[in-house]
């Protein structure tokens, strides 16, 4: 793509995702065509997602990994479909890469989620998920932790 200005706007414009995400949500939850719009709309003409989308820099993907967590939540909450926590855990492990600090909110929706559902802790699939999420991570602990002993 080069050095063009359309290579330089193309990568922060997951906005789109991130609107259709955000309809998706709404329609699990129960949202009907009007919430949908609405919903899509606040995200559309969001100043911080305005702001965000125009750095240059994996913060514009941030909301799109952790939106596809919240929204993989919803749909296991609503159609009880276990192996569905495999996407979470592939989800939020490219959430953790981008902002290892900012994953304690997702962890907050999760508390609430599980105690609506803490019959999917009986499931192996969550656990299966967990295990993909920190498999995919640890590369990362243990290329860190190598790079800064041979300093």
């Amino acid at each position: 793509m080069g050095g063009s200005l359309w290579a330089l706007r193309i990568l922060p414009r997951w906005r789109s995702g991130l609107i259709a995400l955000t309809i998706l949500i709404v329609r699990e939850l129960g949202g009907g065509r009007y919430a949908q719009l609405l919903a899509g709309l606040c995200v559309l003409i969001s100043p911080a997602m305005l702001v965000m989308d125009n750095f240059l820099s994996m913060n514009a993907f941030e909301p799109l990994f952790w939106m596809g967590c919240i929204w993989v939540v919803a749909r296991i909450l609503r159609t009880g479909d276990s192996r569905l926590w495999i996407w979470f855990g592939v989800l939020a492990d490219w959430g953790w890469k981008i902002s290892t600090p900012r994953c304690r909110w997702i962890c907050g929706y999760g508390g609430a989620a599980a105690d609506a559902a803490s019959a999917e802790f009986a499931r192996p699939w969550i656990w299966i998920a967990g295990a993909i999420a920190v498999a995919l991570f640890l590369p990362n602990v243990c290329g860190k932790s190598a790079s800064l002993s041979d300093d």
